[in-house]
């Protein structure tokens, strides 16, 4: 076989050329559905050209070591010749379609709005602006709602154990109140019947003194009344259960005189 390397298919000048009608295709605007036909078409053909590159390159490079690197070098030189435009094109191409998919998002933002107020707290201020939810795939969005709800449960737990803790405490307080009024009423009540009773026992030693006076001023009233506290001698005093005796002595004989 002849292995001339000049007879790759295309040649190097047909591959520039079409490099070069490839620069001027741009898409300043990703919805111009003719201009992006015309980029995917070009795109296909540069592949076109840089696939049949490679099928003979490989063809070559099988007949003998030192010619595939002829080859390979041959290849890449081709190659690079086109293959910037081919992956410019292409990143045009993913431009447009992500494009594409962003816009076709905007149909969700009222549902993804109302979610994400779903997801939050009243009074909490929204991070999200209309463009980066637009920028959010499915996954990526559903990822990002899962965070909102699950802080929102977080701090909705966290109260309602703050709120709890608080009703406890104040409970505890108000239960802690109560036995101290029940404490200090007791206390009163009990200072009061120890006055009470001693009240009643002040009354009673006060009878029991003024009926022990009474008693005396009856005794020494009826001792005088007999005789006896000017002649103790002449008289004997006995002391009976509930009465007094009085004894006078009638006489006195002395047998030793």
């Amino acid at each position: 076989m002849n292995l001339d390397i000049e007879k790759f298919s295309p040649k190097e000048a047909e591959l520039r050329t079409m490099a070069a009608e490839s620069i001027a295709l741009t898409l300043p605007d990703p919805t111009d559905a003719a201009q992006l036909e015309k980029i995917t078409t070009a795109r296909k053909g540069l592949k076109k050209a840089r696939v049949e590159i490679e099928k003979t390159g490989k063809v070559w490079r099988e007949d003998a070591t030192k010619f595939s690197k002829l080859v390979i070098a041959k290849e890449k030189e081709l190659v690079a010749i086109i293959e910037p435009e081919e992956l410019r094109l292409e990143q045009l191409e993913i431009l447009a379609a992500k494009h594409k998919e962003r816009e076709g998002r905007r149909l969700l933002l009222p549902n993804r709005w109302s979610r994400i107020r779903e997801a939050m707290l009243p009074g909490d201020e929204n991070p999200m602006t209309e463009d980066k939810i637009l920028d959010m795939d499915g996954p990526t969005f559903e990822g990002y709602l899962n965070k909102l709800v699950a802080h929102k449960n977080f701090r909705v737990q966290k109260q309602l154990d703050d709120d709890r803790a608080a009703l406890n405490k104040e409970a505890a307080e108000i239960q802690h109140n109560k036995d101290l009024a029940a404490a200090e009423d007791r206390g009163r009540q009990e200072a009061e019947e120890r006055r009470q009773q001693k009240e009643r026992d002040d009354e009673a030693r006060r009878i029991a003194e003024v009926a022990k006076l009474e008693k005396e001023e009856r005794y020494q009233a009826f001792l005088k009344q007999h005789g006896v506290p000017e002649n103790p001698d002449n008289f004997y005093v006995e002391h009976r259960k509930g009465e007094v005796r009085v004894y006078m002595l009638t006489g006195v004989l002395k047998l030793d005189e």
